[in-house]
């Protein structure tokens, strides 16, 4: 197989409204009572909401898969010792590419709550703070891995079901991936399972 180099069949996209933090990937997709909620992906692109959770140096990063139905497509999280909150968020980012990379898909959104980890990622090299700036480097590093690879930040209660893993792992310190027929229990009623 052929490695792509970053070139324009690339698409490398950031889609962040500064003044309401919203994303274009769900502006359309709001509830009645304008309480926002996950959009799914278009149809051949896999849709990686990532999370994490700190407190008091453990965190835990948490990617969840699912395809344009909904159905989950395989999930993970790591716990680990970090100095920020900041930092936390930088490696759910990597550990998304990490999910991506693990399962083969080769056309994704990477979507999460922290706005800033996006913005690092598609600014400029010297604006990446010194705190994940290793992180970063490496995600663009495995950015050449895929066809298609956008980077989204959303508000928190699009982001619910990475949330709630995440939130849960760090208390019982979970290190783990789940196949796409098997998800975690704690966030098995907002997802749409395969059927046989």
């Amino acid at each position: 197989m052929k490695k792509r180099r970053l070139s324009s069949t690339l698409r490398i996209s950031i889609f962040i409204d500064s003044f309401t933090g919203k994303s274009d990937t769900y502006r359309s997709n709001c509830c009645q009572n304008n309480v926002a909620s996950w959009e799914s992906p278009p149809n051949c692109v896999i849709k990686i909401n990532v999370d994490a959770a700190f407190n008091n140096g453990d965190a835990a990063a948490m990617v969840v898969a699912r395809d344009s139905f909904g159905n989950h497509l395989g999930s993970g999280v790591i716990c680990f010792n970090t100095i920020s909150s900041t930092v936390a968020e930088a490696k759910d980012y990597g550990l998304g590419i990490h999910l991506a990379k693990r399962l083969q898909f080769s056309k994704i959104i990477v979507e999460g709550d922290a706005s800033d980890i996006p913005k690092s990622i598609k600014g400029s090299t010297n604006e990446i703070p010194w705190s994940i700036r290793s992180t970063i480097l490496s995600i663009r590093d495995h950015i050449k891995d895929f066809s298609e690879i956008s980077f989204t930040s959303v508000p928190r209660d699009v982001n619910s079901l990475a949330h709630d893993l995440a939130q849960s792992a760090v208390p019982n310190n979970v290190n783990r991936w789940w196949s796409y027929d098997e998800p975690p229990n704690c966030i098995m009623q907002h997802l749409t399972l395969f059927e046989d």
